[in-house]
């Protein structure tokens, strides 16, 4: 609400009191200044701008009427509303005589409640049309000034196109030659950008096509035992997930990764079929099983096919890789884990459980000959169930929500326990919904690639 300042003028103190009581009990908010008479109250007047003056008549060394003309005669003043208030000068002559020195209103003593109200609201409204009026007549004086230097200049400008103006029309050919030009390398870089547009697609089902489809995580783990939810931030993705399936004579391998890649799009995209790749040349050929052993032969991998020790480049990935083996004739099942900057999520007997990965990624610059990754063993018993949950860090480092945060890891991880329970074609679309919300309360764009699967073992 408003807070408006009062300029109340009487040598009787009483009076002054009685007129601040009775404004004070209106819902208005006000700041009161108290003047004993003219003089003092025109010097208040000028060092405080009130928005409204209510002067008596009669008072020593200056009175009402001397205060309004030398309120009215001053610039900086001249502007305030002034309301005379006598109970002795209160003829149709002395109405005149207040109003030509140039008061705006006249209250006749004992003041009245609602009669003075009335006026001071009055008053305060006409107080605040003159502030907008004279903003508004600021405005238009800067609006003239200002286009009367544009006037300036439009004659400046003219006289110089007169002067040009041969000129122009010998380069007017040229022009038409140029924008022909122009017209025709538009054409071809248009055809370019749709031509690698269309490549970046038909990329986009290539890789598509190496990541594992639907019916693989069916036949591994069952139909309603898994999600993947995979959302690239451009057309292809620097984040890929991996699945491949060991049997040999009495046990069974399965392989799980879910890698995130240096950079998205198509740098992106190409280290994750590198990467991809590798673990089949890895895992597969050099039959090595092991999760901690698997991503320090990717980490060396990477170094050799990219030569990082003779490029210098950084680029890599951070992975983590869940291997189950389930042991037919001991009827045993083992679970390890190996993290390369990203953790490992799963959920036991409804207690959400966070495995810390090794800091360090596979591949980029490193100081030592090789990164030793640690290796995690989760137990189980035979009627335990187990959710897990591989993830990269794009859904909790995305932007969004009324404060336009990131997510946050914490966060995200309360999101996941709170869905554990739920079928997991669910799970999945409580999380697309939950970042899709996300983005747009905070009228973001997406980041990054973002990848989670979800796995039930039970």
């Amino acid at each position: 609400m408003e807070k408006y300042k009062i300029l109340v003028v009487d040598d009787n103190m009483d009076n002054s009191d009685r007129i601040m009581d009775f404004l004070n009990e209106t819902e208005k908010i006000f700041t009161f200044f108290q003047a004993p008479n003219g003089k003092l109250a025109s010097v208040i007047a000028e060092k405080k701008l009130p928005d409204l003056i209510i002067t008596d008549w009669e008072m020593p060394i200056m009175d009402g009427i001397e205060l309004i003309k030398c309120v009215k005669s001053n610039a900086i003043t001249t502007n305030i509303p002034i309301i005379m208030c006598t109970g002795v000068m209160t003829t149709t002559e002395n109405l005149k005589t207040a109003l030509d020195a140039g008061a705006a209103d006249y209250i006749r003593k004992p003041v009245e409640k609602l009669e003075l109200i009335a006026r001071v609201h009055s008053m305060l409204k006409l107080s605040d049309s003159m502030k907008k009026i004279k903003e508004q007549n600021i405005d238009l004086t800067l609006q003239k000034e200002e286009i009367l230097q544009q006037k300036e200049e439009i004659i400046t400008t003219l006289e110089t196109l007169n002067e040009q103006k041969e000129e122009i029309e010998q380069q007017t050919e040229k022009l038409k030659e140029t924008n022909l030009a122009i017209g025709l390398a538009y054409s071809e870089i248009h055809k370019k950008n749709e031509n690698i547009t269309a490549s970046i697609n038909y990329a986009k089902h290539i890789q598509n096509a190496i990541l594992p489809f639907a019916d693989r995580f069916e036949q591994s783990f069952g139909k309603d035992n898994f999600f993947v939810l995979f959302q690239p931030k451009d057309i292809v993705s620097g984040d890929f997930y991996w699945l491949e399936e060991i049997q040999n004579v009495n046990e069974k391998i399965t392989f799980i990764a879910v890698a995130d890649c240096t950079g998205h799009g198509v740098p992106g995209a190409f280290m994750s079929m590198i990467g991809n790749q590798l673990l089949y040349e890895i895992i597969l050929k050099n039959q090595i099983y092991s999760p901690e052993l698997i991503l320090n032969q990717l980490h060396k991998e990477v170094h050799r096919v990219l030569h990082q020790k003779e490029t210098n480049t950084n680029d890599g990935m951070d992975m983590i890789m869940l291997v189950i083996t389930e042991d037919s004739q001991n009827f045993k099942q083992i679970i390890s884990y190996s993290g390369a900057m990203n953790p490992l999520y799963y959920v036991q007997n409804d207690e959400f459980i966070e495995i810390k990965a090794t800091k360090k990624a596979i591949g980029g610059r490193q100081i030592e000959k090789e990164h030793l990754f640690e290796k995690h063993e989760i137990q189980r018993s035979d009627d335990q169930e187990l959710t897990f949950y591989l993830c990269t860090d794009g859904f909790q480092d995305q932007f969004g929500g009324e404060n336009k945060r990131k997510f946050m890891a914490g966060a995200f991880k309360k999101l996941l326990h709170s869905i554990s329970e739920k079928p997991m074609k669910e799970q999945e679309k409580i999380l697309s919904k939950t970042l899709e919300n996300w983005i747009k309360t905070g009228n973001e764009k997406q980041i990054d690639d973002v990848s989670i699967l979800g796995i039930k073992i039970n």
